[in-house]
C-alpha cells in the first residue's frame, strides 16, 4: 500500500509540473557528445608541457564549453607555470588552477578571438521551460582546441589522469526548487577521458620502476599497446630491470642497459601497435628513471 501510495505521490508531482509548465521536464546532459582527446607530452628547458588535443565531432548537437584536467593534490599550484589554450578561429581559452578537497585541477573555458574584446555571455530560452547557457567564443562541433599545462621540472613525471569534458546544454527552468520532480537530474555530468597528466615522481628507483610496471599494464587495458607480443615484451623488459634494481646500486647500470631496450621497442612500435600518447608516457619516464639511476 505505501509503495503504491508513493508512486503516485512521484506521478501526481510530475503531473504538477506539467500542468505548471505544459510539458514534461527533461535535461540535456553536459557528457552527450563525441570527442578524442590525445595527449603529447615534451620536455621545454626547465619545464615538461602536457599538451591536449581535443577533436570534437561534427554530428554534436551542443558545443563543447569547459574542460577540467584532475591529478593528485601532490601537484601544488606553485608546480604550474601556466595553463592556456587555442581553438580554430583563434580562440583562446584560459586554464585556473582548482584546489580541491581530494584532488587538485585545471579548469580551462574560452576566453574570445585573440587580440579582441570578449563578447558578454547570456543565457537564451529554448522554450518557455527551458534555457541555454550561449558563449560566444565555445567551441563548435568539428572543430579542434588544443590546450596546454605546463608544470615545472622536479618531482613531477608524466601519469595517468583525467580530463572531464562539458558540452553546453538546455537547463529546465522551475519557478521554485520546490517544484522540482522527484529525484531530478541536472544533468550536470562530465565525460570522462582517461590522459596523460602531471603526477608525483615516486620517491626512490625501486618505486619509480613499478609504477612504470604500473602504467604499462593500464596502457595495455586501455588498448593503448594493441600487441599482446608488444606488451609482453615491454613487461619482460620492465621486471628485468626491477630484478636489478632491487640488487642494488652496483647493478644500476645493467638496469639501464634494458630500460634503453625498453625505450627502443618504444620507439619501434610508435603509431603501431602503441599509441603516440602511451609512447609520450612510458617513453619519458623511462628517461627519468635512467637520468636517477645514473646519478
Amino acid at each position: 500500500m505505501m509503495k503504491s501510495m508513493k508512486i503516485f505521490y512521484v506521478f501526481s508531482l510530475l503531473g504538477l509540473s506539467v500542468l505548471l509548465y505544459g510539458i514534461t521536464p527533461y535535461n540535456e546532459s553536459a557528457n552527450d557528445f563525441n570527442a578524442t582527446v590525445e595527449t603529447i607530452v615534451y620536455q621545454s628547458n626547465d619545464n615538461v608541457v602536457f599538451k591536449y588535443v581535443i577533436r570534437y565531432d561534427k554530428n554534436n548537437k551542443r558545443d563543447f564549453v569547459s574542460a577540467d584536467i584532475q591529478f593528485p593534490k601532490t601537484v601544488a599550484q606553485n608546480m604550474v607555470v601556466n595553463a592556456y589554450g587555442l581553438a580554430d578561429g583563434n580562440i583562446e581559452w584560459t586554464g585556473s588552477f582548482i584546489n580541491g578537497i581530494d584532488i587538485n585541477g585545471i579548469l580551462f573555458f574560452s576566453k574570445g578571438e585573440v587580440g579582441k574584446p570578449g563578447k558578454p555571455d547570456k543565457y537564451v530560452m529554448v522554450n518557455k521551460n527551458m534555457e541555454i547557457y550561449e558563449k560566444e567564443s565555445s567551441l563548435n562541433p568539428g572543430e579542434t582546441l588544443n590546450l596546454f599545462i605546463i608544470i615545472k621540472k622536479g618531482g613531477i613525471v608524466p601519469g595517468m589522469a583525467e580530463f572531464l569534458g562539458y558540452c553546453n546544454r538546455a537547463f529546465w527552468i522551475f519557478e521554485d526548487a520546490g517544484d522540482a520532480p522527484p529525484n531530478f537530474d541536472d544533468g550536470n555530468h562530465p565525460k570522462v577521458f582517461k590522459v596523460i597528466g602531471p603526477v608525483p615522481e615516486p620517491q626512490n628507483p625501486s618505486s619509480f620502476i613499478s609504477a612504470l610496471i604500473e602504467w604499462t599494464v593500464y596502457s595495455y587495458n586501455k588498448g593503448w599497446i594493441s600487441s599482446t607480443d608488444v606488451y609482453q615484451g615491454l613487461m619482460d623488459k620492465l621486471s628485468a630491470a626491477m630484478g636489478q634494481i632491487l640488487q642494488g646500486k652496483e647493478k644500476y647500470h645493467t638496469a639501464v642497459n634494458i630500460l634503453g631496450a625498453f625505450q627502443n621497442q618504444l620507439d619501434a612500435q610508435r603509431g603501431k601497435a602503441i599509441t603516440e600518447q602511451c609512447y609520450q608516457m612510458l617513453f619519458v619516464d623511462a628517461e627519468i628513471l635512467i637520468k636517477r639511476l645514473k646519478n
